[in-house]
């Protein structure tokens, strides 16, 4: 092709529409894919939403809807008896370990930490007591969890040792 050619206006009258005619395939094609992943995230948003409403549900049942998460400081054995409570852990499958001397901290805050074992309890139940005390005591997170199988009736009999530190403002 020679530099007369490109200067030819009836190539270019063919050259551009076949052009045209496959940016607008080639777009509307783009499009339909687009469209078709938004449809897919809105089934998703929708049915994430209703698990979202279950989930809500659920805790209301169970007596912890205040949805206020981290709005409250842990105090030591109290809050631990609530979380076990919420686990379904019976008063005879736990109890306080070790706990540390309250050390003072650069940002202000005094930190604690406290050892609690979990004697015959299933999996979830220590995941749940873990998962209520870090979503609704300020400043608390579990350090260390050790988990051992229990010798008892099922397979799901396990005995857990927890390290959980919290860090609480200075009074006074």
């Amino acid at each position: 092709m020679n530099k007369e050619n490109l200067k030819n206006p009836k190539l270019w009258s063919i050259v551009v529409p076949i052009l045209l005619f496959f940016y607008a395939v080639s777009s509307t094609s783009a499009m339909f894919r687009e469209r078709g992943l938004a449809n897919n995230r809105i089934g998703s948003y929708s049915k994430v939403m209703k698990q979202a409403s279950l989930i809500k549900s659920m805790r209301e049942k169970k007596g912890d809807a205040s949805g206020e998460y981290g709005s409250m400081y842990f105090d030591g054995v109290d809050s631990a008896n609530r979380c076990a409570q919420i686990a379904l852990v019976l008063p005879g499958q736990f109890r306080r370990g070790e706990f540390s001397k309250p050390t003072e901290q650069k940002d202000g805050t005094i930190e604690h930490r406290e050892t609690y074992n979990l004697n015959g309890v299933k999996l979830l139940q220590v995941a749940q007591f873990i998962d209520y005390a870090e979503r609704n005591f300020d400043g608390v997170r579990c350090t260390v969890l050790s988990v051992s199988h229990s010798q008892g009736k099922s397979k799901d009999n396990w005995d857990a040792t927890l390290t959980i530190v919290y860090r609480r403002p200075q009074e006074g």
